[in-house]
């Protein structure tokens, strides 16, 4: 009996360890940690502590940029457009590059108010890129022309507009995780101020919106206390608790019906997952001594921005061939570099 409940015991251990060690390490020249992950069919992008780093074959071999000016505590955000690529700061602000990132050039102008170069995310809706930021509410800044970021938060509480972990385009409508109390906002297309949406009601516990997704029509959000559905447009909320406490970051994917959420509190990092839709959820994955920033699928990889550097591990949940851009991508049999393309045009088509 004893024998039998050590060898069950041993193979669980394995079973663990084996699991554990699923995820390998992408070796980037610079120590630190990786803050945001944006990606597109092959195309990989990594906001690094001061570096950008990129890959266009689906993370086969990465490349880095130029180091970002006076820039220390990360990249946190990363929005490219028309071959220029605009990236957030943690305290410095947006920052963009015409030439895929070998230069960099602040631009910043306008975000005077305290807290306004504190950047949490950025979004793009038609030629307008917005940013979140902690402590000054969102900003919104015209891509063409010479227009400056003015601040954008009609409809905003004020004890709210501080601090904004998010923002999303979703279909068009603007969401953005303002506050911690279970409220976020939408700013709906076509309209100039934000409307108040109460997803759970506040029991004295911080409970803010991270990461909003968008799958097969129903609106998915993580906050810190749970992951939330509605499938009609956020007037009722399913809740959905994993029972591992008060989240510090999580982060959203979505491939049809299937949901991928990673989910870190204190030194640990969960990924649970959901194939119908966000009807039935299961935990794919538990790391401990480390916090997750951002989660992207791409080449068949689930990638992971951590606090200890960039990681991937094969994407068993989802499936390459759920993924519409790889499969556009993969089924010419042609390679566009970089995409987006730069402003000088310049590509190569192999």
């Amino acid at each position: 009996m004893i024998k039998s409940t050590w060898l069950l015991a041993f193979l669980i251990f394995n079973v663990f360890i084996t699991h554990a060690q699923q995820w390998l390490k992408v070796e980037l020249d610079a120590p630190g940690g990786v803050y945001a992950l944006w990606n597109s069919g092959d195309t990989l992008y990594a906001g690094h502590d001061s570096i950008f780093y990129y890959s266009f074959d689906a993370g086969n071999t990465w490349n880095r940029s130029a180091r970002f000016p006076d820039v220390e505590y990360g990249i946190t955000a990363i929005q490219p457009h028309n071959g220029v690529i605009y990236a957030g700061t943690s305290g410095w602000g947006v920052f963009r590059s015409l030439n895929n990132g070998d230069t960099w050039e602040q631009f910043a102008q306008g975000l005077t108010a305290l807290g306004a170069n504190e950047v949490s995310a950025l979004a793009l809706r038609n030629d307008t890129l917005y940013a979140s930021t902690i402590g000054a509410g969102v900003y919104r800044r015209p891509l063409s022309g010479n227009g400056v970021w003015t601040a954008f938060n009609e409809g905003l509480p004020f004890s709210t507009s501080w601090n904004v972990n998010t923002i999303s385009n979703l279909d068009g409508d603007l969401y953005a995780g303002a506050g911690a109390n279970g409220y976020f906002y939408v700013n709906r297309k076509n309209t100039g101020h934000w409307q108040e949406i109460q997803f759970d009601q506040f029991n004295g516990e911080i409970n803010g919106v991270q990461s909003f997704g968008k799958s097969n029509g129903k609106i998915v959000l993580s906050s810190h206390e749970a992951v939330y559905t509605s499938d009609d447009n956020g007037l009722t909320w399913t809740k959905h608790s994993f029972g591992i406490g008060l989240a510090s970051t999580s982060s959203i994917v979505t491939r049809g019906e299937k949901i991928v959420v990673s989910i870190s509190k204190a030194a640990r990092f969960y990924i649970y997952y959901s194939i119908d839709n966000g009807v039935t959820w299961w935990r794919d994955d538990m790391q401990s001594g480390v916090i997750a920033n951002s989660i992207v699928i791409a080449g068949g990889n689930i990638w992971c921005g951590r606090m200890d550097g960039l990681f991937y591990k094969p994407d068993t949940i989802t499936g390459v061939e759920e993924d519409e851009t790889t499969q556009k991508t993969t089924g010419t049999g042609i390679s566009v570099y970089p995409n987006p393309a730069p402003v000088d045009g310049t590509v190569t088509i192999s």
